[in-house]
């Protein structure tokens, strides 16, 4: 609850919802057959998320772009081989152009709700407003397990879910990349899980 300058109160009224999020549904198997369904339709959710025309609203937060260029303004570092992987991704981010859309801003596996093995929706939506629909899209994506063997088909089923159900096609590499690079300035615990996936 929050006292507003006049005086009165502010209530935020959060409905409760059955089931637990897709982080804990996910089966380790990043390859299994029921996590590549709950992939492809938190990416369709997603997709219709930034199919909502709101020019009306904030500006979002994060920066993909700004992102990509504080990287690339960095020293490399002690391992060249990854400092150039991911100079190539945040290159390759910045050829982009996508419409600004209503983003949620904070997308990630803990903020879809699921049951029944379906997700039902989308919460949290505090940092919410206009943004570069990548911001949402690439931190999907970073958030995905991968198998032993470094793939992660499940990030793959969340782009393509993604691309069905959204007015702006984004192809897997570019997903990718944003990913990384995300990784690279935000979650540096992440890079070697994301790296690998890159081409």
């Amino acid at each position: 609850m929050h006292r507003g300058a006049s005086g009165g109160w502010s209530v935020l009224l959060i409905e409760r919802h059955p089931g637990t999020t897709l982080h804990e549904m996910l089966p380790h198997a990043a390859d299994a057959p029921a996590a590549l369904n709950l992939a492809d339709q938190a990416g369709r959710a997603l997709g219709r998320l930034h199919s909502v025309s709101d020019k009306d609203a904030p500006k979002g937060t994060g920066d993909i772009k700004g992102d990509c260029r504080q990287h690339l303004s960095k020293p490399a570092g002690q391992n060249l081989a990854l400092a150039m992987k991911v100079r190539a991704a945040a290159l390759l981010v910045l050829e982009t152009h996508y419409t600004p859309c209503f983003c949620h801003g904070d997308f990630n596996l803990k903020q879809v709700v699921a049951a029944d093995h379906s997700p039902m929706g989308l919460v949290d939506f505090e940092c919410a407003g206009l943004n570069d629909p990548l911001i949402d899209l690439c931190k999907g994506v970073l958030h995905f397990p991968t198998n032993p063997a470094g793939v992660s088909a499940a990030a793959t089923a969340f782009v393509s879910g993604y691309n069905n159900s959204s007015p702006q096609q984004v192809t897997n590499d570019v997903a990718l990349a944003g990913a990384l690079v995300l990784a690279a300035v935000h979650a540096p615990h992440l890079v070697d899980s994301v790296v690998g996936l890159v081409p």
